[in-house]
């Protein structure tokens, strides 16, 4: 990609500057021109705001021969530019086509525009594969679904990441978001088809661990506030924009930075210091009382290809093809669905069969097939279920197997083909939930959907869906977490945060989380060095009230000289610790307009005692707290 335009400059006390705009088409020298640049990070009153994104606003000296009306463009992520100080990358992004703004007046002008760092993008960008579109499907890890969700920013920037909170029995020295796994299944909306935005997936994953995540000297970093109160030496795990280790050939597995600055007054010897005589403190009450709500969401699906999709038009994930007579191949790449050609007396063949789902105990399963017929024929549809002691291969391996008949009991006969009729050209959705699974099976369940050719002397009929979901026993929909401090020392409550990912030892639903093995529910968790074991949501909540448990000093006002955003403050002549919540740097003036506020992370002892915590299932009605 190379420069097309280029602002280079030296600020008030000589620091070097340089701005950058690339042109995929362009092939010529690189253009000089005359602006400035003032990097911002957007604006929060909450030291936890999960997602903290970083622009650029631009201001250009326009005139008739350079107008930059050719930097206008209806296409978000067009044009990448970056921004260095002092030789060191501070901005990597994209020029936001909304923020340009022309003046027509006169022969020379400003043109200006803002420049953003993708995370802005997330929330219109649905969480898909970036490449095609395709949904994502399985179970991943937390470091893959944060960069397959990152990716939708155009920037294949690496992950740094630090958070010390760990499920019982994981190391201490690795890194959890590298070893827990989610379904990605469940980022899906309420509504059963509309897929989550890539902001809303990363606040998922982020919100629980009270982490945040920042663009930082080009790399993406993750951090939690509160272990920024005790110190602010922190030691980042590395990874690709993909989510993969870094190779230690190229880059360190590990690094750490210690993010201290002080701030104090020039008379005192301080750099940077305070100007502009615009210094004011205000104070924010604490936090009494915080409620957690979990979503379980949908119960699982065995498998996630449902819709038949075929990515190379040979196989289908989830599916075994048992015979390619009657299928109507290659099939179509990345739509879903499969079409079979009828037979004209009974019985047909298999054609396919499904993965296998796993049934125990009292466990059920709901099988789900839809197909259509386009051709207004009366066909026979034909298809299977089956349950076996063991894992079926192609032909059948042996074991028990029992098949589903027709008054939905159990029967050894392989004979058993149940039907359904398709009349003229409607389309059929099959539901049927199975009993449990037969006595002779005295471990796990093995069932199977298998889907025959269907009867007619010609036509064909299309197979839009196969599912098979396992059956929960209640209406229960999610639970509540709701922490409170006993002592009240403050009526200030803050509003529910709804999670859809978390604990879950049923382990049916769609928003468990897995540990390293990617099979077992997590169930507790610890912070690094404390003796605990608690759900992961009763430790958010905690971790919330313990960074505000106190009022907060907040402090504003303009700084001369430069300091990163990612920094935690301390200020001369006042106690305690401070986080940037507001930043705004002028590069040309050497000032930065910013507000911090005071967090802290001492333990409450209370939050331990009866009553502090208190843990009440879902059932569908979702309320604020209020401090008893």
């Amino acid at each position: 990609m190379a420069v097309k335009y280029y602002i280079r400059y030296f600020d008030i006390v000589g620091v070097e500057h340089r701005f950058n705009i690339y042109d995929d088409t362009y092939v010529d020298e690189a253009i000089q021109i005359e602006g400035k640049v003032i990097l911002d990070y957007s604006d929060t009153d909450d030291t936890l705001e999960a997602i903290r994104g970083q622009g650029l606003s631009i201001e250009l000296e326009a005139d008739v021969n350079i107008t930059f009306s050719d930097l206008w463009s209806e296409q978000e992520k067009t044009y990448r530019v970056d921004y260095y100080r002092a030789d060191q990358i501070i901005f990597k992004g994209w020029l936001n086509p909304e923020g340009f703004f022309e003046d027509y007046v006169g022969t020379n002008w400003k043109v200006t525009f803002y420049c953003v760092d993708g995370l802005g993008f997330l929330s219109d960008l649905s969480f898909v594969e970036d490449a095609t579109g395709f949904p994502i499907t399985g179970r991943k890890k937390y470091i893959e679904i944060l960069g397959l969700a990152l990716l939708r920013t155009g920037l294949q920037q690496p992950i740094y990441t630090s958070i010390d909170i760990r499920y019982t029995g994981l190391s201490e020295t690795l890194d959890v978001l590298a070893n827990v796994y989610a379904n990605t299944e469940r980022y899906i909306k309420d509504d059963g088809e509309t897929i989550m935005s890539c902001e809303d997936v990363i606040r998922d994953i982020l919100e629980p661990f009270g982490a945040v995540i920042v663009s930082y000297e080009g790399w993406w970093h993750i951090y939690k506030p509160n272990q920024l109160y005790n110190s602010s030496t922190v030691t980042f795990f590395g990874y690709n924009y993909q989510g993969i280790p870094l190779n230690p050939e190229f880059y360190p597995p590990t690094k750490t930075i210690d993010l201290s600055f002080t701030l104090g007054s020039d008379s005192n010897g301080y750099y940077p210091h305070h100007c502009s005589v615009n210094q004011s403190i205000r104070n924010e009450s604490s936090i009494g009382a915080y409620r957690i709500n979990y979503k379980y969401g949908p119960i699982q699906l065995f498998f996630n290809n449902t819709t038949l999709i075929s990515y190379d038009g040979v196989t289908i994930n989830d599916f075994k093809v048992i015979s390619t007579t009657n299928l109507v191949t290659p099939f179509a790449i990345g739509t879903g669905g499969i079409t079979i050609n009828c037979v004209s007396s009974f019985p047909g063949i298999e054609q396919i069969r499904s993965t296998y789902g796993i049934l125990q105990g009292e466990d059920t399963a709901e099988i789900t097939i839809n197909f259509s017929d386009e051709t207004r024929i009366q066909r026979q549809f034909q298809y299977q279920i089956f349950i076996s002691n063991q894992e079926q291969g192609i032909p059948f391996i042996g074991g028990i197997i029992y098949y589903l008949k027709d008054d939905f009991t159990w029967g050894t006969s392989s004979n058993v083909l149940n039907t359904a009729k398709v009349d003229y050209g409607s389309g059929v959705t099959i539901k049927t939930t199975t009993p449990p699974k037969p006595d002779a099976i005295s471990g796990d369940g093995y069932i199977y959907v298998s889907i025959w050719t269907p009867i007619r002397s010609s036509g064909d009929i299309i197979l839009n869906e196969v599912s098979i979901l396992k059956i929960g026993s209640d209406n229960v929909i999610g639970e509540f977490h709701t922490l409170q401090r006993l002592t009240k020392p403050s009526a200030k409550v803050k509003d529910v945060v709804e999670v859809a990912t978390g604990d879950n030892l049923a382990d049916i639903y769609e928003g468990t989380i897995y540990k390293s093995d990617s099979e077992t529910p997590t169930e507790t968790w610890n912070r690094k060095g404390i003796v605990e074991e608690k759900p992961l949501l009763r430790i958010m909540g905690e971790e919330t009230l313990r960074l505000n448990q106190l009022p907060s000093r907040v402090f504003s006002g303009d700084v001369y000289g430069y300091f990163n955003y990612f920094s935690i403050v301390t200020i001369n002549g006042l106690d305690g610790v401070f986080l940037p919540i507001k930043y705004s740097y002028d590069t040309m003036t050497n000032i930065i307009s910013a507000t911090f506020k005071q967090i802290y992370g001492d333990e409450i002892a209370e939050l331990d005692y009866l009553g502090a915590y208190k843990f009440t299932l879902d059932y569908g009605n979702t309320v604020k707290p209020t401090i008893i």
